[in-house]
């Protein structure tokens, strides 16, 4: 492919973005400092945060104590005017968020969605986030979708929702966007989630590869390299979940046999205890200490582990962060069984240089993680988005 090169126009763009990404990392901020972060001239700083605050993106905030102690103005991205929406959709509900340009959870609300066909979910999605955008003081940019996989984000549909069909010839981008009016950006639910990780974490923390484990009523992945996504040729990789480990095992609606998440999802899980069990009540069990039940968990989190080997195996990643529903029955039995099957199958050198952890984030890694994405497509153009508005 013919590589590009960027006209004066990109260029601006390019450093627009730059410095609205430096705000986002360091909250407040002199514009010596943003010099010193980007390596950008004085004059294109004072230019850019200009046209920046013209529109809208930023504010100034006051005097702060800058490089050398000088006293200088402070400069923060503008969290009063522009809000996102973020939507997380699952097998047995969705959530809906709305966010600042920081990525912060301004309010959110969860639906269940038991018996429903897929289009009867679209509707009800569109009527929440339509009752959410009816606040006229802010002015709503853009929505970030998070879905179960896998999702074939060229086509920009679900290839397969393991126990709830029918979503595979739905253009949720294009139905999303007839109804909103602003542009909608959807991603697999386990990378949304490794983009909150990212955004939310310390450079020094995550400047390596991440890997974000989403153990809910499925099983996936979101790897981070360089605080960019690794997607894969039609945008599906990381579907750890129907990944093999047991090769004669059981057999799987994707068409293999023995898929990490007949055994260490939340589905998996419940099923373990009974028929008449659901998710809410196996977990009460494993927080009473109920033997079969804790039992039954610990199997779950092992088999997780040894799925965990083998992304180590292939991506070696810096750091391993669990999170969704399964993370959270009981985060010290999770957390204990991983590092148990990674400590006894992985190579010492490459163990040593490893962190595994459970996900800090509250409200769930996947609807931040959505939120986060329509915000990072708005600091990538802001220009474009601002258009949109005028």
């Amino acid at each position: 492919m013919t590589q590009k090169g960027a006209n004066q126009g990109t260029i601006q763009e390019m450093n627009r973005s730059l410095i609205l990404n430096v705000l986002k990392k360091q909250g407040i901020c002199s514009r010596a400092k943003i010099a010193e972060l980007t390596g950008l001239q004085g004059a294109t700083i004072t230019y850019i945060v200009n046209d920046l605050i013209n529109l809208g993106y930023i504010i100034e905030t006051g005097l702060i104590a800058g490089i050398k102690k000088r006293r200088s103005i402070g400069i923060s991205l503008n969290n009063s005017i522009f809000r996102v929406i973020g939507i997380r959709l699952a097998r047995k509900y969705f959530s809906v968020g709305v966010f600042n340009l920081s990525g912060h959870l301004q309010n959110s609300e969860k639906v269940f969605i038991k018996d429903l066909s897929p289009n009867q979910v679209i509707n009800q999605i569109t009527t929440c986030v339509k009752q959410q955008m009816k606040n006229r003081k802010h002015k709503f940019l853009a929505v970030g979708v998070g879905i179960p996989g896998p999702f074939i984000s060229k086509n920009h549909h679900i290839a397969l929702m393991t126990g709830f069909p029918g979503w595979e010839n739905i253009n949720i981008t294009s139905v999303l966007e007839t109804a909103f009016k602003i542009p909608v950006f959807i991603e697999h639910d386990a990378k949304a989630a490794a983009l909150a990780q990212s955004w939310f974490a310390d450079d020094a923390e995550f400047s390596d590869i991440l890997v974000y484990v989403a153990a809910g009523a499925g099983v996936g992945a979101g790897i981070v390299s360089g605080q960019e996504l690794f997607k894969g040729s039609l945008g599906t990789a990381g579907e750890i979940g129907h990944m093999s480990v047991c090769y004669d095992g059981l057999p799987c609606e994707c068409g293999n046999s023995g898929c990490l998440e007949k055994y260490s999802s939340s589905a998996a899980f419940t099923e373990s205890l009974g028929q008449n069990i659901d998710f809410s009540t196996a977990c009460s069990l494993v927080k009473q200490g109920n033997p079969t039940a804790v039992n039954e968990y610990k199997k779950a989190c092992t088999m997780l582990g040894i799925g965990i080997v083998n992304v180590i195996n292939v991506f070696n990643p810096a750091i391993i962060v669990i999170g969704d529903e399964m993370a959270h029955v009981d985060e010290e039995i999770m957390l204990n069984c991983v590092k148990k099957e990674v400590d006894s199958r992985i190579i010492h050198e490459i163990n040593e240089h490893l962190k595994i952890k459970i996900s800090s984030i509250e409200k769930g890694s996947a609807l931040v993680g959505a939120g986060v994405l329509a915000v990072n497509e708005v600091l990538k153009t802001p220009s474009e988005f601002s258009k949109k508005q005028s």
